[in-house]
């Protein structure tokens, strides 16, 4: 795909080099294109400019290949010109071919920018939550997971992604020590979001332990399909010290 860093004359560099290689592959193949074909290799230079370098390339490799086409296909060859009306009618084809692919192409590129862009925005949000929140796929495998969530479990997003979340999110009854069922399971299971059962303590991946809350809900595609599971929890040793305290005053 398109790489928005890469600098602005390689797009260019990629287009022209695609289409040079189009116009060889025209020349090798010209005996068996025949005039239905002859424009094929310029169309797929033309795709591979749009795919890596978006709309201006594109076209640039369109008036390339329409460049080496007529030069050297039609004839007679060396000059620039145009032919009679079937070349007409070809070139025609060719402009109006390129221009569907570019614009196809584009679209691509446009959705694909909403969608990096739909999940930074995610990104965004899901960081300034002070909540740590993970997010699975439907087989509980990690896909998200925010800062609060990686200084929680002890686990960055990089190493968590694709582990399933009983490596990441490791949690015990806090009386019995035993391990306590994870509330993805039971809010894919039932279908419906679900609340801490009891309390509980995370294990973090560095040794610590944590009194948490937790509370899990499906993701559901537009179909209403369960395509995934968001786990929300937080450590609540802080409010455990503030309720001591209080008992301790009212004793």
């Amino acid at each position: 795909m398109h790489n928005e860093a890469a600098p602005a004359a390689s797009v260019y560099i990629v287009a022209l080099a695609a289409t040079a290689l189009a116009v060889l592959l025209r020349w090798a193949t010209d005996p068996w294109l025949g005039e239905y074909l002859a424009f094929s290799p310029l169309l797929g230079a033309v795709a591979v400019a749009v795919w890596y370098g978006g709309v201006r390339p594109g076209l640039a490799a369109a008036a390339a290949g329409l460049l080496a086409y007529d030069v050297l296909f039609i004839e007679p060859p060396g000059a620039f010109k145009i032919g009679g009306a079937d070349d007409i009618v070809a070139i025609g084809i060719y402009v109006v071919t390129c221009l569907v692919i570019i614009g196809f192409g584009e679209a691509l590129h446009a959705a694909r920018r909403r969608a990096e862009a739909g999940e930074e925005q995610l990104r965004s949000t899901l960081d300034s939550l002070g909540d740590a929140v993970i997010a699975t796929d439907r087989e509980g495998r990690v896909t998200t997971m925010n800062p609060a969530a990686e200084s929680l479990t002890g686990w960055k997003h990089a190493d968590a992604e694709g582990y399933r979340l009983d490596a990441v999110f490791r949690i015990v009854d806090e009386h019995t020590r035993q391990p306590a069922e994870n509330p993805v399971h039971k809010a894919m299971t039932l279908g419906r979001s679900v609340d801490s059962a009891g309390p509980k303590v995370l294990l973090g991946r560095g040794g610590s332990e944590r009194p948490i809350d937790d509370r899990a809900a499906p993701i559901r595609s537009k179909q209403g399909e369960i395509v995934g599971c968001v786990l929300v929890f937080r450590d609540i040793t802080a409010r455990r010290t503030v309720e001591a305290v209080r008992d301790e005053q009212t004793a």
